[in-house]
């Protein structure tokens, strides 16, 4: 029987299969790279792939390591002072690269013809690891000036009848990126009553006048018209636009800052002194993050710090991470409490009662979890007792005596 050409033809592709060498079918070799870098002011590092494109085919970023960044000062390499890129601030990052299934880089940076940013050569190498030896990835490096340009400024302005008058960072924010208070010349924020005159150390609800001064952050400038007057599209607070006066110093260095004043009413919120808690006296069985059910607030406006993962987080005897308490252990607690609406942390400082006892002293932090949220918290660490029923609580007593006695006869040895 003859057999068609079309089968002989599938036999034949087979057997070509068959013997011809695996390398024959050979990856695509890469030896160009193309990327496109475009950093708005404010970008969070984090997120390169919102402001690193790379146009070659065949080219991705690894799946663990992807840029590394350094910002530079005075031709100096310093980690990021922020974990954004600032305004008016210059950057040098290696953007990391490695290659989809069925490419291959070209062996040697020799054999490259062309390793290009925004349509500029670019210098690359290839990515070594800790050890010095190679990923097969490479590292393709490009320096990065931040516009330093300021032509807005927003502000938040919010004082509470209570706040500390000079502690101007608690009730002014700043919205604008690049612009900081000027305290060169005098402190950033000047506050006087109706009258003109020196108020008290604290807000009370009556009407004050705030001279807001604001300078731009190193590296930037203030937009200026063609005079070189400072000219700045638009100036708002509390999402109203206001009058500022523009001003420039150049017989002690040269400065140029804006004062906006305004006059503000301090609203009235209840005052946090105390905190009280009250600590289950067994805390065996109970998962750490499930700190609800074991911590109850006695004290109304007060929560846990709902912005943070880690509101609470213990540590056992060894200082491991503990996921959830045992039986026959001290544990540490660390736990992390902010005010609710209409409430405020005494800026003096605020006492906490754990279990009806008076156990700690703070004063509030500060910090930013996201863009325009400022959160202020009190802190506080806490040593439970032994955990557990009488059996786990007699066994931990032994074994404390046993490890005392341990370290007192050879604790002096160092391994």
């Amino acid at each position: 029987m003859k057999m068609s050409k079309r089968i002989l033809a599938v036999i034949l592709s087979a057997l070509i299969v068959a013997i011809v060498p695996f390398n024959a079918f050979a990856a695509k070799t890469i030896d160009t790279i193309d990327l496109s870098v475009d950093i708005e002011p404010g970008t969070m590092m984090e997120d390169y792939e919102e402001y690193v494109t790379i146009n070659t085919p065949g080219v991705i970023f690894p799946e663990d390591i992807h840029v590394f960044i350094a910002e530079i000062y005075e031709e100096e390499m310093y980690a990021p002072s922020s974990e954004r890129y600032e305004p008016g601030c210059t950057y040098e990052i290696a953007v990391i690269l490695d290659v989809e299934e069925g490419y291959v880089f070209a062996d040697r940076e020799d054999d490259f013809k062309s390793v290009t940013v925004n349509g500029e050569d670019a210098y690359f190498e290839k990515y070594l690891n800790e050890d010095y030896t190679e990923t097969g990835y490479y590292a393709v490096y490009v320096t990065v000036e931040i516009d330093g340009t300021v032509t807005e400024i927003d502000l938040s302005v919010n004082p509470v009848s209570g706040y500390i008058i000079d502690d101007y960072y608690r009730y002014v924010q700043i919205n604008t990126l690049g612009v900081v208070f000027e305290e060169t010349l005098d402190k950033g924020v000047n506050v006087t009553d109706a009258l003109g005159g020196d108020p008290f150390n604290y807000f009370v609800e009556e009407e004050y006048v705030f001279e807001i001064c604001l300078t731009p952050a190193p590296g930037c400038e203030f937009i200026k018209d063609d005079a070189g007057n400072i000219q700045l599209e638009n100036v708002t607070v509390n999402g109203e636009a206001v009058e500022y006066t523009a001003h420039i110093e150049d017989t002690r260095g040269y400065i140029e800052y804006i004062i906006i004043r305004l006059n503000i009413t301090p609203v009235e919120k209840t005052a946090i002194h105390v905190i009280e808690l009250t600590i289950k006296d067994d805390l065996k069985g109970y998962a750490v993050e499930d700190y609800e059910e074991y911590i109850t607030i006695e004290t109304q406006g007060v929560n846990f710090d709902i912005y943070d993962p880690y509101a609470v987080y213990a540590y056992d005897s060894l200082w491991y991470d503990v996921y959830e308490f045992e039986g026959g252990e001290r544990y540490f607690l660390y736990m992390s409490f902010i005010a609710e609406d209409g409430y405020f942390l005494d800026p003096d400082g605020v006492v906490i009662t754990i279990n009806g006892e008076e156990y700690d002293y703070v004063t509030y932090s500060t910090y930013e979890p996201e863009e325009g949220i400022n959160v202020e918290y009190v802190f506080t660490e806490y040593e439970t007792d032994y955990t557990g029923n009488f059996f786990d609580r007699i066994i931990a007593w032994f074994r404390n005596i046993f490890e005392t006695i341990i370290y007192y006869l050879f604790g002096w040895i160092h391994i």
